[in-house]
């Protein structure tokens, strides 16, 4: 899907892939991720924005673009992963393309919890339950507060380093790698 992207192509990608995360992340009522394998990329970012996160043992998250397509996320998506992993986290997945375990992402505030692989589902659809027996409105706030003190932080201009990075012949050769399962041999390019 990415072979001759342009740079206004990589914005135009990234673009949707943002709103599609801020459709999600503004959804008034409580949103729970159920992690049960991999959450990678654009999934973790998408886990990132829910409101709760559970995760089987052997779930692995991260976002290996530095060393599979060389490709990068917009800073709202950065901004989210942030505001769930932290600065040094964020950084640290995005540096050196490592997927964390389960036990990272609970140990640095990423997971609500940890959940066997079998009560995965059992424990989520409790949880969703107790949540809607709840009083609404107090729901809402806590959903709007959050909304509001992330809404607080000016949007900085960022679309001309999208732009320059899928442009790259370093975001071409990572395609190409990927495609043929080797890898990259970038160039600073």
């Amino acid at each position: 899907q990415f072979q001759g992207f342009s740079g206004e192509d990589g914005v135009a990608y990234e673009h949707k892939m943002t709103a599609v995360v801020e459709r999600l992340y503004t959804i008034s009522k409580p949103t729970i991720a159920a992690i049960h394998g991999y959450a990678v990329g654009a999934g973790l970012v998408l886990a990132s924005v829910c409101d709760l996160r559970y995760a089987t043992p052997a779930s692995r998250l991260g976002v290996p673009i530095a060393r599979t397509l060389g490709n990068c996320i917009t800073l709202e998506n950065y901004r989210h992963l942030v505001d769930s992993f932290g600065t040094m986290r964020t950084k640290e997945m995005l540096f050196t393309g490592r997927l964390l375990t389960a036990t990272d992402a609970l140990q640095c505030g990423f997971l609500t919890a940890i959940v066997d692989e079998e009560m995965l589902m059992t424990h989520v659809t409790g949880v969703a339950h107790q949540i809607s027996s709840l009083a609404p409105l107090t729901i809402w706030s806590v959903k709007e507060a959050q909304r509001r003190l992330n809404a607080a932080e000016e949007a900085i201009e960022f679309d001309d380093v999208v732009a320059c990075i899928y442009s790259s012949s370093d975001f071409a050769e990572g395609v190409q790698a990927y495609l043929a399962k080797r890898k990259p041999n970038w160039r600073g390019q």
